[in-house]
C-alpha cells in the first residue's frame, strides 16, 4: 500500500509528461509529413518549381483542420491574385523597379479592396516570383505558381484529414479549462463579502480570462471551416461563458463593497446553497465537456427560490429596516446579479448536458 501511495504521483507526472510530449510532437510530425509528402509528388510529377509545393504545404499546415483549410484558403486566392496580376503586367509592361513597384502596389491593394487582408502579402510574394523569374511567358510562369502552390495545399490538406487533429476537440478542452477558471473568479469573489477578497488577483483573472476568450473565438472559427457538424452548441457554450465572466465580474463589484453589511447574514444559509449550486453548476459544465460522470447538480431555479422565499420571510421581520438604503442597495444589486449568473449556468448546463450526449 505504501509503495503504490509513493509511486502514483510519479506515475501521473510521467503521463502529464507523455501527454505534453505528444502533443508538442504531433504538429512538427505532421508537417514533416505533409513536406516530403509533397517533394515525392512533385517530382514524381516532373515539375520545373515544384519547391512551392512543399513551402505551401509547410504554411498551410496548421494545428487543427478548420485553420489549415483557413490557412488554404487564403494562400490560394493570394496565389491565383498574384499570378494574374503579375502575369498581366509582365505581359504588357515586362519587370523593372517601375512595374514591380505597380504589381505589388495593386496586388495588395486588390486583395484590401475584396476584404482578402489574409491574402495580401502572399499575392505580393507571388507577383514578385511570377515577374523576377522572366520566364519567357508570364502567363505559363503565373499558372505554375498556382499549381506549385495548390498541390502543396492538396497534400497539407490531405495529411490533416488523416492525422485529424480537429478544432472542435481543442475548443471543447479550452472551454472546459475555461470553466475551471470561472470556478477559481468565483470564489475569489466570494471570498470579498468576507474581506478577503484580493482585487488586484481578481483583476487579473478576469483579464486573463478575457485573453482565452479571445482564443477561444479563434477556435469557434476554426471548427466552423471544418466539415461535418459545426457543433452550434459549442458556439453557444462560448458565449454563454463570456456572459457567465461578465456576471460575476458585476457580482464582484457589490461583493467587494459588502464586507461592512450585515444583512446578507440573515439569509447566509440560503446564500451559502446558492453559491454552492453555482460551483457545482460549473464543474457540472466541465464535467460534461471532459464528457466524465460528476456530482449532480442540485436544481438551481429551486435553489434561488428558496433564497426568494427567506427574502420575503426577513421582509416580513422587518429586518430591512435596520439597514441603511445603500446596504440594501448594494444587496438587491448582488442578489440580481446572482439570479442572472443562475440563468445563464442554467442555460450553459443545457447545451453542455446536450454536447455531451452527442458525443
Amino acid at each position: 500500500m505504501n509503495e503504490q501511495t509513493i509511486d502514483q504521483p510519479g506515475s501521473q507526472f510521467l503521463s502529464r509528461a507523455l501527454a505534453r510530449l505528444s502533443r508538442a510532437i504531433t504538429q512538427p510530425l505532421k508537417t514533416g509529413v505533409a513536406a516530403a509528402a509533397s517533394l515525392l509528388v512533385y517530382q514524381a510529377l516532373h515539375l520545373r518549381h515544384g519547391y512551392w509545393a512543399v513551402i505551401s504545404a509547410i504554411i498551410v499546415m496548421q494545428a487543427n483542420l478548420g485553420r489549415s483549410i483557413g490557412a488554404a484558403m487564403s494562400r490560394l486566392i493570394g496565389t491565383a491574385i498574384g499570378a494574374v496580376i503579375g502575369a498581366t503586367i509582365f505581359r504588357f509592361a515586362g519587370h523593372n523597379f517601375a512595374t514591380l513597384f505597380v504589381a505589388i502596389v495593386l496586388t495588395m491593394l486588390t486583395c484590401n479592396l475584396l476584404g482578402l487582408k489574409q491574402s495580401q502579402r502572399l499575392a505580393g510574394v507571388t507577383v514578385a516570383i511570377v515577374m523576377l523569374l522572366g520566364e519567357p511567358s508570364a502567363w505559363h510562369a503565373g499558372a505554375d505558381r498556382f499549381v506549385d502552390v495548390a498541390l502543396g495545399i492538396v497534400v497539407a490538406l490531405a495529411v490533416s484529414v488523416c492525422w485529424p487533429s480537429r478544432a472542435r476537440h481543442a475548443l471543447r478542452k479550452s472551454l472546459a479549462e475555461t470553466y475551471t477558471d470561472l470556478r477559481t473568479l468565483f470564489a475569489m469573489v466570494m471570498a470579498g463579502i468576507e474581506g478577503k477578497g484580493d482585487q488586484d488577483a481578481i483583476e487579473s483573472k478576469i483579464a486573463e480570462m478575457k485573453a482565452r476568450s479571445r482564443r477561444n473565438a479563434e477556435l469557434l472559427a476554426d471548427v466552423q471551416r471544418e466539415p461535418g457538424d459545426t457543433d452550434a452548441m459549442l458556439e453557444h457554450l462560448q458565449r454563454s461563458a463570456e456572459r457567465t465572466r461578465e456576471h460575476i465580474a458585476g457580482i464582484n463589484y457589490s461583493a467587494r463593497a459588502m464586507a461592512q453589511d450585515t444583512f446578507y447574514r440573515t439569509l447566509e444559509r440560503s446564500l451559502a446553497d446558492v453559491v454552492n449550486a453555482i460551483d457545482l453548476a460549473m464543474q457540472g459544465i466541465v464535467n460534461d465537456l471532459y464528457d466524465r460522470p460528476g456530482a449532480p447538480v442540485p436544481p438551481l431555479q429551486a435553489v434561488m427560490e428558496q433564497l426568494d422565499r427567506d427574502l420575503a420571510a426577513a421582509r416580513q421581520t422587518r429586518a430591512t429596516l435596520a439597514c441603511s438604503g445603500d446596504e440594501l442597495l448594494r444587496f438587491y444589486s448582488f442578489l440580481y446579479r446572482l439570479q442572472q449568473l443562475l440563468g445563464e449556468l442554467i442555460r450553459g448546463l443545457e447545451a453542455a448536458n446536450v454536447l455531451d450526449h452527442n458525443q
